[in-house]
């Protein structure tokens, strides 16, 4: 992952300067993206025994001052969540990017003003619902591009599944489900 995500974001931001084609616009949104991947990454590596809900802080710490920025709400009503006994650095990776691409989702596309957070667990799985309520969209649109389906692959990646549901006007609900420890 760091070869991939963030070495190859660095050797293209190279790439930009070298050829003298990068703006100063262009080199910052490459570096802070970089950042970010630095940080996703540090933060998978650290212990959490299983433990979703550090996983969930990890990323709500994350994009606190961004929706700040955004002018948007976070609500967050995270529950106790059952332990995911093989809760990875990898796994944990992979729930970390799908929930922060979900919150660049809804930040970049759906105009939100609040967005809420639900944890739920039950029958040996681990849910988390991001609610919106955005323009939302038809699902399954070839506007929506490969953007969601990467997401839904990442997910079964992750050992789990991802739920999208909208409707033009209504907002969108995604939800992941993960396997967990009864």
């Amino acid at each position: 992952d760091m070869h991939d995500g963030l070495g190859s974001r660095l050797v293209g931001l190279l790439s930009q300067v070298q050829s003298g084609r990068a703006n100063a616009h262009q080199l910052e949104e490459g570096l802070t993206a970089a950042l970010e991947e630095l940080r996703t990454t540090i933060d998978s590596l650290q212990p959490v025994e299983g433990d979703l809900s550090v996983v969930l802080g990890n990323v709500r710490h994350r994009m606190r001052s961004v929706f700040d920025t955004a002018g948007a709400e976070l609500a967050w009503r995270v529950g106790e969540l059952p332990r995911l006994d093989d809760l990875t650095p990898a796994r944990n990776l992979a729930i970390q990017r799908i929930l922060l691409e979900l919150f660049t989702n809804v930040l970049k596309h759906s105009g939100a003003r609040k967005v809420e957070v639900t944890t739920r667990a039950g029958a040996g799985r681990a849910s988390i619902m991001i609610e919106d309520d955005g323009r939302g969209f038809v699902v399954g649109s070839p506007v929506n591009g490969h953007g969601l389906r990467n997401l839904q692959e990442r997910a079964r990646e992750a050992g789990g599944t991802l739920v999208i549901e909208s409707e033009p006007g209504r907002g969108t609900r995604a939800t992941l489900a993960l396997p967990a420890a009864a």
